[in-house]
């Protein structure tokens, strides 16, 4: 995939908007893995103040674009704050295949999540 074509899909995100007013954040995938046929499991890193707004897949023939969106309250954020990585969900119109899944913001391929089973 080409470079303007990465770009020319970040140029088209809409921006989202928060249904309660709180301000919101992109939020960088760091992994994904396909936990059934259509059904991605993204990989994010968020604050027990964040919440989720919008997480969303577009499929191309050669990829899917994913992207995160997150709201967060100002007056609880601190000046410490604990990340955790933590999962979400979106949905796909066919199973992703060979596909690269490849994050809307940042233009980067996600990589592929292996859980560490122990």
């Amino acid at each position: 995939m080409s470079d303007a074509t990465r770009e020319d899909h970040r140029n088209r995100c809409p921006p989202s908007r928060c249904p309660i007013g709180l301000p919101q954040r992109a939020c960088k995938c760091i992994g994904f893995r396909e936990r059934e046929h259509g059904r991605l499991q993204l990989r994010i890193v968020m604050s027990s103040d964040e919440g989720i707004c919008d997480a969303i897949a577009e499929e191309t023939d050669d990829c899917v674009f994913v992207r995160v969106i997150l709201c967060y309250d100002e007056a609880t954020q601190g000046p410490s704050v604990d990340y955790t990585d933590c999962p979400t969900h979106v949905y796909l119109e066919q199973p992703l295949g060979e596909r690269a899944v490849i994050d809307a913001f940042t233009g980067g391929q996600v990589p592929p999540f292996v859980p560490d089973w122990g």
